[in-house]
């Protein structure tokens, strides 16, 4: 698997900057991130703005990206009470219900650059189907950078 988790994508930060500028919307919410990668940025500042519990998700095989987002989270002064770190596969249901057992509601789904490769579009699209499915009022805010076919943005 790509190491994508690795690098801070411009979409993220923009996606930060959007929940910040509307940070109202977010105070007392629980929210999902998914792909959030070691910097979980989205995710991160919406529980500056006052979200009651963040769940950062990303790939299981992103065990070093856990730990990094970890260190993120409480560096940056939040509660290790207000946080979950979580590891989700999109081609299964399983862990996604596992990981959502205890989490009566779901105020917001938040993923930024997660479409960089289509080869996820369907499993990506299956788990916020099933999301929607059962947080029916929850609401998904994404944000990507659109790229040419066949072209990365990044260098290793």
């Amino acid at each position: 698997m790509a190491e994508y988790w690795r690098h801070v994508w411009q979409s993220s930060e923009v996606l930060g900057d959007y929940i910040s500028a509307h940070h109202y919307l977010f105070e007392g919410c629980i929210v999902l991130e998914l792909g959030a990668g070691c910097t979980g940025i989205p995710g991160l500042v919406a529980a500056k703005c006052g979200a009651k519990l963040v769940i950062f998700t990303d790939h299981p095989e992103s065990e070093e990206a856990f730990k990094i987002l970890k260190k993120n989270c409480t560096g940056n002064g939040l509660n290790e009470h207000s946080f979950l770190i979580k590891d989700l596969d999109w081609n299964g249901s399983t862990n996604l219900n596992q990981i959502l057992d205890d989490v009566p509601i779901l105020h917001y789904i938040l993923a930024a650059d997660v479409f960089y490769d289509i080869t996820v579009f369907g499993a990506f699209m299956h788990t916020v189907t099933s999301l929607l499915q059962q947080y029916p009022k929850a609401a998904c805010i994404f944000a990507y950078e659109e790229r040419k076919i066949g072209c990365t943005d990044y260098k290793d």
